[in-house]
């Protein structure tokens, strides 16, 4: 089970980050660990951005658990 003590060292030790890499680091669903990610950005702690596809085009087809990050900015 994940902590958020946990997860804000992990996040502090890689401050750039997706959603798929926690996920995977964590072995949890996706959307219960972004559920935990938002304590962080209530906060302040925590923003996203978004990756430019490394293929340069502007489709829809990148899964987007891998192409936001999440910044750790404190």
């Amino acid at each position: 089970m994940i902590s958020l003590i946990d997860l804000k060292a992990y996040l502090q030790e890689n401050p750039n980050t997706s959603l798929a890499q926690l996920s995977i680091h964590y072995q949890e669903e996706a959307g219960f660990v972004e559920h935990m990610l938002q304590h962080f950005i209530r906060k302040g702690q925590l923003r996203t951005s978004t990756l430019t596809p490394k293929c340069g085009t502007k489709c829809t087809d990148c899964d987007p658990n891998s192409t936001t990050l999440f910044e750790w900015c404190a």
